[in-house]
């Protein structure tokens, strides 16, 4: 294991990058997710709590003052605690909403709109105590575990200093009113939750980075791998070459018999089918080229080029390019309809001789 790390030195190629996220394997810092979410709860956190307030602790005030000591009966507590929990959701949506989307925004932002089905998964392989004891200790672990006591104690260490900045005006709250007291405690909250998030945003750069260079390092390819892929890449560049080469074949032929065709039926837009047939021979229809989207394009322009009836026939256009290949005649299930588009041609050509 160690020697086919050792002999992974090459930068990961554009493609492993792109399976990599195929894979769900994307570089991303939960640190920037919890400041986006901090930043935009402490931006709307004082008028969301406006809003719980105006809306929903008026009915909350009115239900607990409808209930006394002395009114309340057993079987309306189960009333009450369900108002009091439903109000208790409806003030926290405003909250929860502006978390969920802020979280889902920045997780898109850092992996630039990639979703991976793979990488929500469940993995049988993780549930392998062995595997858990060793993930336990590896460095991956021990670093995960020092970022989180470190952020805990930037979080404590700021809690402690704004409650000893702002000590003297709690002594003060009780000689204060309600209205004064609610404004000292938003703001307080509001004040500490831009100091977290700033804090986290710095914290959640600075892993952002460590998190893509470890990623890069993760993927790194060894000479071999990337001989293997330039392989790979020449021959999937010769079968679309081969492909492009057999399009452009069929593209030509299908232009080139256009010429020699009775009639061109076509499905206005998809497909064409070009039927060649000797008006005095004793001979069958026969389909002498065909195509869909831009070969049919092509061979409705030359028949217009050319002055090769054509004739719209969706069901017949479409049957016969399913069924029928180029060269061989025409069916018995299609001579019918066939035959109705070749005395439509022939008439029109006698038409335009009377006319002359």
């Amino acid at each position: 294991m160690n020697n086919d790390k050792s002999d992974k030195t090459e930068k990961p190629t554009p493609r492993r990058i792109r399976e990599a996220r195929r894979e769900g394997q994307v570089a991303k810092s939960q640190d920037l997710g919890a400041a986006a979410v901090l930043l935009g709860l402490a931006g709307f956190f004082i008028p969301a709590w406006q809003f719980v307030i105006q809306n929903y602790l008026p009915y909350m005030v009115a239900s607990l003052q409808n209930l006394t000591i002395y009114q309340a009966q057993m079987n309306d507590l189960p009333k009450v605690a369900v108002q009091a929990i439903w109000l208790v959701v409806l003030g926290s949506l405003p909250f929860m909403a502006i978390s969920l989307g802020i979280g889902l925004f920045i997780n898109l932002v850092q992996t630039r709109l990639n979703f991976s089905v793979k990488a929500i998964k469940p993995d049988f392989k993780k549930l392998n105590p062995l595997t858990g004891v060793k993930n336990m200790f590896s460095m991956q672990a021990l670093m995960n575990l020092a970022k989180t006591i470190a952020k805990l104690a930037v979080i404590v260490y700021l809690c402690v200093k704004k409650y000893q900045a702002a000590i003297s005006t709690i002594a003060q709250l009780s000689q204060m009113e309600m209205g004064q007291i609610l404004y000292f405690v938003l703001h307080f909250a509001q004040e500490l939750m831009l100091q977290i998030a700033l804090v986290f945003l710095v914290l959640g750069g600075l892993d952002y980075i460590y998190q893509r260079h470890s990623l890069m390092k993760q993927l790194k390819m060894s000479k071999q791998e990337i001989k293997e892929e330039v392989k790979q890449n020449e021959g999937d560049a010769n079968i679309k070459a081969q492909r492009k080469a057999k399009y452009q074949q069929l593209l030509q032929n299908a232009i080139a018999n256009v010429k020699d065709a009775t009639v061109v039926i076509t499905n206005p837009t998809h497909f064409a089918v070009a039927i060649q047939y000797e008006k005095d021979g004793l001979g069958i229809p026969q389909v002498i080229a065909k195509g869909a989207d831009e070969i049919a394009q092509r061979m409705k322009a030359e028949a217009k080029k050319l002055d090769v009836p054509m004739v719209e026939n969706v069901p017949l256009a479409r049957g016969l390019y399913a069924k029928v290949k180029v060269g061989d005649v025409i069916p018995d299930e299609f001579f019918g309809p066939v035959a109705e588009v070749l005395a439509l041609v022939y008439q029109l050509e006698e038409e335009a001789k009377h006319k002359i």
